[in-house]
């Protein structure tokens, strides 16, 4: 698979802003890392791990035309950082994720996976498996058991609360696609797990949305730890109580 323009629509914008961003075309440079690659049909992806930390400190691939080139780039951005078990887990995944209109109806019925979301997704899964495979084979850490967490950046922890709370409003407010009446920004709110609490006028279905969509801008434009939550809303009705 070379990668011709056969995702759904719904991959299109985001297909369109990562065809924008600095190309990770290439072959890697030997910098005293576990040096990686996976090879399916022409189609190499290759990564560097840091011996110390086990994290994929950089990547690269070659070979991939069309939609599939632009992907791989996205992949080899979304994979610094995580561990080779962690691609091979949530790296195609994730990679959907970023891809996909939040703001169209899914292609899939049920829980997106590589497997129902397109034939390049399941390819770009079977590469970061590959990566994984060839880090157990020459030495790396084979368990199956994947323990990451991205920690938050060192900025992000060292910012007040309140400049964390006006750096997530604004990036919800700047960006146009969210209805922010009758939503509250909980004073619980820590560095990593954000929390809001709607209103009354929200339906569990709509905040869930806006919770994915929230969670899925802010982690791309403020941090890409964070998780977002809502609380339950106090029964103002003491007859209720």
């Amino acid at each position: 698979m070379t990668g011709e323009k056969t995702l759904a629509a719904v991959y299109r914008k985001g297909l369109e802003r990562a065809a924008a961003a600095e190309s990770r075309e290439g072959t890697l440079v030997e910098n005293g890392g576990i040096r990686l690659s996976a090879v399916l049909d022409g189609v190499t992806l290759e990564a560097s791990v840091e011996s110390r930390s086990g994290r994929i400190c950089k990547a690269v691939h070659h070979g991939a035309l069309g939609d599939l080139r632009t992907m791989l780039n996205e992949l080899c951005d979304l994979i610094i950082g995580a561990t080779p078990i962690e691609c091979a887990d949530h790296g195609a995944i994730h990679l959907e994720w970023r891809l996909r209109d939040h703001d169209a109806a899914r292609p899939q019925s049920g829980v997106a996976l590589p497997a129902n979301s397109g034939a390049e997704f399941t390819f770009v899964r079977s590469l970061c498996r590959g990566i994984f495979e060839d880090y157990a084979a020459k030495g790396g850490d084979a368990k199956l058991e994947n323990f990451f967490v991205r920690p938050p950046a060192k900025e992000w922890r060292r910012a007040s609360a309140d400049e964390r709370r006006e750096k997530i409003l604004g990036a919800l407010q700047a960006s146009g696609r969210f209805r922010m009446d009758g939503v509250s920004y909980s004073p619980s709110s820590g560095a990593v797990r954000i929390v809001f609490v709607f209103d009354d006028s929200w339906s569990t279905d709509a905040a869930q949305r806006f919770l994915m969509r929230a969670e899925m801008l802010l982690r791309d434009q403020v941090e890409p730890a964070l998780h977002l939550y809502t609380a339950e809303r106090e029964d103002a009705n003491k007859l209720r109580r």
